[in-house]
C-alpha cells in the first residue's frame, strides 16, 4: 500500500528512499539540530529514527546547543550587536530592516556576533530544551547518541603556553570560576599527567575537562534520563575510541597519531587525541583515498563495521546487523568483529554496560566519569 507523501518528505522516494522509514543524523552542531528536532512537534512523523554524534552542551559556547535562547535573549546577545556592527543601529525598526537588506550578505554572515544558535520561536520549538523527563514534546523514535573520546580537545582554546595554568586554561575556555575552582581542588579526579612535555600534559588535562563538561556528561545525563522516563522506545550509546583527523584548530599534531616505523601515516596504537569529528571518515566509508590513507588494517575494518552498524540502524533501528544479512553479502570483517563483540544492546536501567566503545576490537563499558561529572555539576541524575 503506498504511503501518502507530505510536502516535507514527498521527494524521498525520488532518491530511492522510503518516506515511512527516515533516519535523521548529524554531528557537532548537526547533532544539536537533531536534538532540537526531537523536541519539535511539527516534525513528528516526518522521521522515524535519529542519531546525534557529539551533541554539545554544558559549559562555554557548548551550552546553547542543548539549552536554547529565547528570541529576546538571542537579540540582546547577538542580533543587536550585529545591527550595530554593520552600521544599522539607532534607527526605527523599518529603517533597520531596510539598512540590513542593503548590507552585503558576506558582511552579515561574517560579523563577529552573527546569530547562529537555536531559539525558542514558540512555533517549532516551544521548550528551551529537549525535555528528557517526559514533561514536554519529544519524538517517540529510536535514537543513538554518542561522542568522541576526546571531543573537547579542540574546544578548550589554544595549546598552553609557559604562563598557562589549569585555572587560566579553563576560564579561557568558558568554564565559570566556581566549576574551575572545583576541578582545581579535585586533583584525585582530574590528575595532571606526568609525561615528558609539561604543556602537553596540561593540554591533556584541559581536554579531559572540556570533553566531560561540554560533551560526555550532558549526553550521558540525557541518555540516563530518557531511559528512566521511557522517552524513546530504544536508546543506544557509544564512544568512538578510534579517530581519523577531525576538527583541528590547534593543528594536526594534536589529532593524529605519531609516525612510527612501518606506520608512515601514524600508528593508531600509540597515544593521540581522538578529536571532534574524527568518526566521520569511518562512518561514511571514505578512508583509503589518497588524501586519507589507511594507517593500519584496523582502519579499514573499523570503517566497514561503522558503515554496517549505521546502515543497519537506518534499515531496522537496530545498529547490530543480522548475521544472515552480513554473510549473504560477504561482509566477513564485520561478521567476525560482531561475532566476538556480541550485540550492541540498547540502554535500559538494568543494563550495566550500555556504552559501546568503537575501536577494534569493539567492547562494552558502563557510563564514564561519574565522579568527574558530579564535580562539574552535570551529574548522571542532572535531568532527574
Amino acid at each position: 500500500m503506498p504511503i501518502e507523501a507530505t510536502s516535507s518528505n514527498e521527494h524521498i522516494a525520488d532518491f530511492g528512499g522510503d518516506p515511512s522509514q527516515v533516519t535523521i543524523f548529524g554531528g557537532s552542531a548537526g547533532a544539536g539540530s537533531v536534538r532540537a528536532i526531537l523536541a519539535t512537534k511539527l516534525a513528528f512523523g516526518l522521521f522515524h529514527g535519529a542519531i546525534a554524534q557529539s551533541n554539545l552542551g554544558g559549559y562555554g559556547f557548548a551550552s546553547t546547543y542543548s539549552k536554547y535562547f529565547t528570541i529576546e535573549e538571542s537579540f540582546t546577545s547577538f542580533g543587536e550587536p550585529l545591527i550595530n556592527s554593520v552600521g544599522c543601529g539607532n534607527r526605527t525598526d523599518a529603517d533597520v530592516l531596510a539598512c540590513l537588506r542593503a548590507v552585503p550578505a558576506m558582511a552579515l554572515v561574517s560579523a563577529p556576533t552573527v546569530p547562529s544558535f537555536i531559539v525558542v520561536d514558540r512555533k517549532f520549538l516551544t521548550t528551551d530544551q529537549l525535555e528528557v523527563n517526559g514533561a514536554g514534546p519529544a519524538a517517540h523514535v529510536p535514537v543513538i547518541f554518542g561522542w568522541m573520546r576526546d571531543d573537547g580537545a579542540d574546544f578548550v582554546g589554544a595549546l598552553p603556553t609557559v604562563n598557562s595554568t589549569l585555572t587560566t586554561a579553563l576560564l579561557g575556555a568558558g568554564f565559570p570560576f566556581n566549576i574551575t575552582e572545583a576541578v582545581v581542588n579535585s586533583p584525585h579526579l582530574f590528575p595532571l599527567p606526568s609525561g615528558s612535555d609539561p604543556l602537553l600534559d596540561l593540554y591533556n588535562l584541559t581536554s579531559r575537562v572540556g570533553t566531560d563538561g561540554e560533551f560526555k556528561c550532558i549526553d550521558q545525563a540525557t541518555l540516563i534520563a530518557v531511559a528512566k522516563h521511557k522517552v524513546f522506545p530504544t536508546i543506544y550509546a557509544y564512544q568512538f575510541d578510534r579517530s581519523y583527523d577531525g576538527f583541528e584548530p590547534n593543528g594536526p599534531a594534536v589529532c593524529q597519531p605519531p609516525i612510527a616505523p612501518r606506520f608512515p601515516n601514524g600508528n593508531p596504537s600509540l597515544p593521540y587525541f581522538r578529536c571532534h569529528g574524527g568518526e566521520i571518515f569511518f562512518m561514511f566509508g571514505s578512508l583509503g583515498q589518497d588524501s586519507a590513507p589507511f594507517r593500519d588494517p584496523n582502519d579499514l575494518i573499523m570503517s566497514q563495521v561503522a558503515v554496517d552498524m549505521w546502515s543497519s540502524f537506518a534499515r531496522t533501528f537496530n545498529p547490530t546487523p543480522s548475521t544472515a544479512f552480513l554473510v549473504a553479502r560477504g561482509y566477513t570483517n564485520t561478521t567476525e568483529v560482531l561475532r566476538k563483540a556480541g550485540k550492541w544492546k540498547p540502554l535500559t536501567p538494568e543494563n550495566p554496560t550500555p556504552l559501546r566503545l568503537l575501536d577494534i576490537p569493539l567492547s562494552l563499558s558502563p557510563f564514564l566519569e561519574e565522579e568527574q561529572c558530579s564535580v562539574l555539576a552535570i551529574p548522571f541524575n542532572f535531568y532527574g
